[in-house]
């Protein structure tokens, strides 16, 4: 852990995130597909260890999903899922 933040960006259209990582002085991005199109993105520590995790929020459900899988750019992702607020 580098206790350093990296950027990233969320295209609502694709539900597709694009991020940034720097290692040994090499940048490079990967792109990390995940929701449906017309989520919101949400990224933090859901689980307490120390690392950031991405997710995304349904407006239409209310629903926040996590984005769980067995590699960080995994095409296929499962997630643990929280209503919460109202639908819009």
């Amino acid at each position: 852990m580098s206790g350093s933040s990296n950027v990233g960006v969320y295209d609502g259209a694709t539900a597709t995130f694009t991020l940034r990582k720097v290692e040994d002085g090499l940048a490079w991005t990967a792109n990390v597909p995940f929701g449906d199109p017309g989520d919101l993105p949400v990224a933090g520590d859901w689980d307490g260890n120390g690392v950031t995790d991405l997710g995304v929020w349904d407006p239409s459900t209310a629903t926040f999903s996590e984005r769980q899988a067995r590699t960080p750019t995994a095409t296929r992702a499962t997630g643990h899922t929280v209503q919460f607020g109202n639908p819009r």
